[in-house]
């Protein structure tokens, strides 16, 4: 596994979101804080990105695991590039500890 943090393009991370959080809201769950793309896209208007989304790969797939709203309120806000933790799985093995079969399934050619 290698991983590193850069500036990645907002328009061609949108290509892999593991979820389109515009057309599908994350679900409200009583114990768990979820925020509405609205209310990210104000908090990043304020406070900028925060911290690096994720965008995982593994043979020729991306997924971004986590920053799914934070990637429309980016596009949202016209931010051309955000910082961006990439990791790069040498193995199924390494994904299967990482992440649930369903997450692995979302995983996108890349193009």
């Amino acid at each position: 596994m290698l991983s590193f943090i850069t500036d990645m393009n907002v328009k061609e991370l949108l290509e892999y979101r593991e979820f389109d959080r515009e057309s599908k809201p994350a679900p409200r769950i009583p114990f768990v804080q979820s925020y509405t793309v609205e209310e990210v896209t104000e908090w990043v208007k304020t406070n900028g990105i925060a911290k690096p989304l994720e965008l995982s790969i593994w043979d020729n797939k991306a997924l971004l695991t986590d920053g799914n709203h934070r990637i429309v309120s980016a596009d949202k806000l016209a931010y051309k590039t955000v910082p961006v933790k990439v990791t790069f799985y040498d193995t199924k093995e390494e994904l299967d500890g990482m992440f649930y079969e369903h997450t692995i399934q979302r995983f996108k050619l890349v193009a």
